[in-house]
């Protein structure tokens, strides 16, 4: 007996042909079976149809269609199927035909490049200035910390050394007169001021500046005095100004990272004293000064810069060294800056005696530096304050310039109590 086989009538598989060409692409619908697609070649055609051929084709594929098969990649070229007749039992066949892909092109790879280089610029910018605001808060953290502890020692001493004492710390009586001969204050007057600095006294031993305030060959005529019992123990002063006028939380490392019993101290302070009324013999304004890597035992040239007949304006942000260029200034943006103007009696002052009893101490901070035709300007803050007397009028004066003071802090005044 014949094997049974699986037949279809003619016009069954030409409609199954249809529908697959169709489906594919491979015929347009409405063609009769076994006529090829016109978009396969459009080269046959009529002139007129094949333009309306080549319309449609790149609408439909691309312009790439149209090339030329021998000129075309691989990858982007379609090559139609032809019709052909297939029986129910072998699956039709698919259009491997790849859709065609946009690419970048150099101008745009190099433009993402340049914007991601942006970017990474931008972040690590970041890097360097955090070190920078993490070292300056670091800075003002320890500052805060050494003037905190001045003062708890300051006013100890205080009231053990001057208050309680039957013959005060010789510095209490620089208030009234610094110097044989010169003028003692008033009563109703504000006192001499005095800087307490025994690192800074010890430092100056045999030199002209060791008693007065200022670098030579013209100190200023505000007082340096040391602490009675630095004084009294020759053998232990340099330990004992390490020891009370330190901050000794910092730690040293050596090579391998292991703390060493050593401390750093870095920062040290001096204090500057001042009656208001002088006849309150207890009462004294208390300012600590914070220093940043000031070597004991040494004193650096341009430590305490003087210059003296400075116009001060009261209430203005701005002071004129005439004939000084920035360059001789042992100063920059961020230091500190004293009005340490003295008026008396006393004829050697230097100064003309116009207004006497004028003794400040006030301290500024610089913020900007600028060179002028007639010297160079100093942009501080605060404003410059009202003169003890009240006067508003401008004054000659005496200006001192403070290197590696790292914070200035005006305290609550001491008293008696």
């Amino acid at each position: 007996m014949a094997p049974t086989t699986t037949s279809t009538s003619t016009g069954s598989l030409a409609k199954l042909s249809a529908i697959r060409d169709s489906v594919f692409g491979l015929r347009q619908p409405g063609l009769p079976p076994g006529e090829s697609n016109p978009y396969a070649h459009p080269q046959s055609l009529g002139k007129k149809r094949r333009k309306t051929v080549e319309k449609q084709a790149t609408r439909k594929f691309g312009r790439e269609y149209l090339k030329p098969n021998n000129t075309m990649p691989a990858r982007n070229r379609i090559v139609p199927r032809p019709a052909v007749e297939c029986s129910l039992n072998q699956p039709p066949l698919r259009n491997t035909a790849m859709s065609l892909r946009k690419g970048l092109s150099l101008v745009e790879v190099l433009t993402a490049i340049f914007i991601t280089g942006l970017g990474i610029i931008s972040i690590l910018t970041l890097f360097p200035l955090g070190a920078m605001r993490m070292a300056q808060a670091f800075r003002d953290e320890r500052s805060a910390l050494a003037a905190y502890n001045a003062e708890q020692f300051f006013r100890s001493y205080w009231k053990k050394h001057v208050v309680e004492a039957a013959l005060p710390d010789p510095f209490f009586s620089a208030l009234d007169q610094p110097a044989p001969g010169m003028p003692q204050c008033l009563p109703h007057k504000p006192s001499y001021p005095v800087v307490v600095d025994p690192m800074g006294f010890l430092a100056r031993a045999g030199l002209p500046n060791q008693n007065w305030f200022g670098d030579p060959p013209t100190p200023t005529r505000i007082p340096r005095r040391n602490l009675q019992v630095v004084s009294t123990n020759p053998t232990a002063a340099l330990s004992l100004c390490l020891s009370l006028c330190s901050l000794r939380d910092g730690i040293t490392a050596d090579d391998n990272g292991n703390p060493t019993p050593e401390r750093e101290f870095r920062y040290n302070f001096l204090w500057v004293v001042q009656r208001p009324i002088n006849a309150n013999r207890f009462h004294a304004s208390l300012t600590v000064v914070v220093f940043d890597r000031r070597a004991p035992m040494y004193v650096p040239p341009g430590s305490e810069q003087v210059f003296h007949n400075v116009t001060f304006n009261p209430g203005q942000t701005s002071l004129l060294l005439r004939g000084v260029s920035p360059n001789q200034l042992e100063i920059r943006s961020g230091d500190w800056v004293m009005d340490g103007t003295i008026y008396d009696d006393d004829p050697s002052s230097g100064i003309a005696v116009s207004r006497p009893g004028l003794r400040h101490a006030y301290f500024y901070r610089v913020t900007a530096m600028t060179e002028t035709t007639t010297g160079t300007q100093l942009e501080i803050q605060p404003p410059l304050r009202t003169p003890a007397d009240g006067n508003l009028a401008s004054y000659p004066g005496t200006l001192i310039l403070l290197r590696g003071v790292s914070g200035v802090f005006v305290r609550h005044p001491l008293t008696g109590d």
